[in-house]
């Protein structure tokens, strides 16, 4: 079976690797404060049409030879800046053992990952979809899979699923659902709403989406979905909705046995070099908006936010549910905290006043809450991050080098101190232009080039 390793990249800069987090009983971050380093390009917020090609018959090919930029280090960002990439992946331009050439369905894919064996895995295996479109079957609870039970949870590295063309060059149109899907890493894609369901080792890198939501499904007994991870994925679409933008969410049925036997627990996911832009409800609506939500009916934990910007929605940035009481013993007493790792939280009325006016329709914020949400006892943590905005009275595992914009009262912290930043109260549109570049479309194609 195979077990998450260390990130190279990021345990150069001091950063715990989920399967080695402290435990809620004794967490503290070490490590320096990490120098940021961005660059700034164009300020168009279109994204290029798409100009479809034939799709091309499947091709297998050899082993392939290195080609292009090499493979990055991580560089600390407040969100994408075309450095971070999972070490257990292939990277866009490396040798791979195997190479396969495929027209642009779901079919064609479905066969492609379903021909791969686990030889074909560790010594790298990189899919290629040709131009075109792929039609989503609805997403969340209710849609339909495209790609179901397919990929291994005992393959050595991620298989590698690519635009031939690049960037741009494939898109998911609709809302589409990815079920049980195991160790493939999917890149480089154009796409609406995506969910990905009991998708134990998976990953979406370098792709800009409409939102996306990592679920823990209730498959039965056992069923844990962990190491679900997104890299560089943009969601930076603000409209009116009633639906969040993002979430992590863990499932659970009552008659699958309780809380404790596994069933639907979502853990150890990583979210990093992220950007999510937020929804705004509509005038009049109470609906309970935020721009990510970590929730469920299950037990979940061990989340890692690094190097990621989160706008808040009416709401919030970030919503952690809370633990059921019921719940809490059965929690692993190794259980990780989720941790926000040089993150960048922006309240709902800074968010608004600084970067997102709101569109026609649009309810104002009320709120400029950065984090709300208690989460289970002591299972938040942060290190070098920045939160314009105000913090929920919840008692913190460990605060390291932390703004905030004034003192929390409840807001307690077991190891550290929160570091109080007055300039947060107000700041400006150029502060957050300098440290956390709006990623339009001329943006990302600048830093994600290969």
């Amino acid at each position: 079976m195979w077990e998450r390793r260390p990130p190279t990249d990021e345990a150069s800069r001091g950063l715990l690797p989920s399967t080695h987090m402290p435990t809620r009983r004794g967490f503290l971050l070490g490590g320096a404060t990490a120098a940021l380093s961005v660059a700034l390009a164009g300020s168009d917020t279109s994204i290029s049409p798409m100009l479809p090609t034939p799709a091309s018959d499947q091709a297998d090919w050899p082993a392939q030879a290195s080609f292009g930029r090499p493979r990055p280090n991580a560089t600390p960002s407040f969100g994408p800046n075309g450095t971070h990439w999972p070490q257990d992946t292939p990277w866009l331009n490396d040798a791979v053992g195997r190479q396969i050439d495929v027209e642009c369905s779901w079919a064609a894919l479905t066969q492609a990952l379903k021909s791969i064996t686990p030889a074909d895995a560790a010594n790298g295996v990189r899919i290629r979809l040709a131009p075109g479109q792929l039609i989503g079957l609805g997403g969340g609870g209710r849609g339909r899979p495209v790609l179901k039970d397919v990929g291994s949870a005992s393959w050595e590295q991620r298989v590698l699923v690519v635009p031939r063309d690049g960037y741009g060059s494939v898109r998911i149109e609709g809302s589409a659902k990815i079920e049980a899907v195991q160790r493939v890493c999917f890149a480089q894609l154009l796409a609406d709403e995506l969910t990905l369901s009991a998708c134990t080792g998976s990953a979406v890198c370098w792709s800009t989406l409409r939102g996306w939501i990592i679920y823990g499904l209730a498959r039965g007994p056992g069923s844990v979905t962990e190491a679900c991870d997104l890299y560089e994925v943009v969601v930076d679409a603000p409209h009116v909705s009633t639906a969040d933008a993002t979430g992590l969410g863990s499932g659970y049925t009552k008659e699958s046995g309780g809380p404790a036997d596994g069933n639907g627990w979502l853990r150890n996911c990583r979210i990093v070099g992220c950007y999510t832009g937020p929804r705004w409800r509509p005038r009049g609506s109470t609906a309970h908006l935020d721009t990510c939500q970590l929730y469920g009916a299950g037990i979940y934990y061990g989340f890692a936010f690094v190097d990621s910007a989160i706008w808040g929605s009416n709401n919030c940035a970030l919503q952690v549910g809370g633990l059921p009481d019921a719940y809490a013993p059965h929690l692993p007493l190794d259980a990780a905290p989720t941790v926000l790792e040089h993150c960048l939280l922006v309240g709902p009325k800074t968010s608004a006043a600084t970067r997102y006016p709101l569109p026609v329709g649009a309810g104002a914020p009320q709120l400029n809450q950065a984090i709300n949400g208690s989460g289970a006892p002591l299972g938040m943590a942060a290190r070098d991050s920045i939160f314009a905005g105000t913090v929920y009275p919840s008692t913190w595992s460990s605060v390291t080098a932390t703004q905030i914009p004034a003192p929390r009262p409840g807001a307690r912290v077991l190891n550290g101190a929160w570091s109080v930043e007055p300039t947060l109260l107000n700041p400006s549109k150029a502060y957050f232009d300098l440290i956390s570049p709006r990623p339009t479309s001329s943006y990302l194609r600048a830093v994600w080039a290969h």
